[in-house]
């Protein structure tokens, strides 16, 4: 119980760091809003994510939405499916007051529920920030790297067997490139040795 608890939480605090990472918000202009969908596809070192997220974007800087998904743990055969909602915040915006970059804070929370094991749950609360600059090539067509670091705290429940959490930074590095309406955002996170990969495709939808 106690290795497959801190595998579980292992791998949730070191995808989180990169849920964080949105770049949606990043390519959007000031004052612009916008609804947006898209898949979102995570690979860490035991679990696969595949999930959805649907959002809107205040004023070019408020960032609200929600992602389900579906994970597998490749370790223990042992699937879940999560909620997770979402805030975040471009508290600098580049180009507002000649600014040269971003910078974004967000929060989330996420709820696993585990096919065939009702008994078990999870939930883990991340906050992070990111720096971001973008490159615009033209008026369509803009990147935008970024480093973000996050924390967050998991718990596992199980009847009979009582909780077990852990909590810890993690690091990400990434970028998005946005092509009109469209943007890719790929990035890879590292917690404690252990990396994730993710990638989130989506489209903007303007109000």
């Amino acid at each position: 119980m106690k290795a497959m608890t801190k595998s579980f939480l292992m791998t949730a605090v070191v995808t989180f760091c990169i849920t964080l990472g949105y770049g949606q918000v990043t390519v959007t202009d000031l004052g612009q809003n916008a609804f947006y969908l898209g898949p979102q596809f995570v690979s860490a070192d035991e679990s696969s994510i595949v999930g959805v997220s649907a959002g809107y974007i205040s004023n070019g800087k408020l960032d609200l939405g929600i992602t389900l998904g579906l994970e597998e743990n490749n370790e223990y055969d042992i699937s879940s499916t999560a909620v997770r909602p979402y805030i975040g915040y471009l508290v600098v915006k580049q180009g507002e007051n000649d600014m040269p970059v971003n910078v974004y804070i967000g929060g989330a929370y996420q709820y696993n529920i585990f096919k065939d094991l009702d008994e078990l749950t999870a939930n883990t609360f991340s906050l992070g920030s990111n720096v971001s600059h973008v490159i615009q090539s033209s008026s369509k067509i803009a990147f935008v790297p970024y480093f973000g670091f996050s924390w967050s705290r998991s718990q596992l429940n199980l009847d009979g067997y009582g909780e077990e959490s852990v909590s810890g930074l993690s690091f990400s590095l990434g970028g998005t490139l946005g092509l009109d309406k469209f943007f890719m955002t790929p990035s890879i996170a590292f917690k404690k040795g252990r990396s994730s990969f993710a990638i989130t495709l989506g489209m903007l939808f303007n109000q």
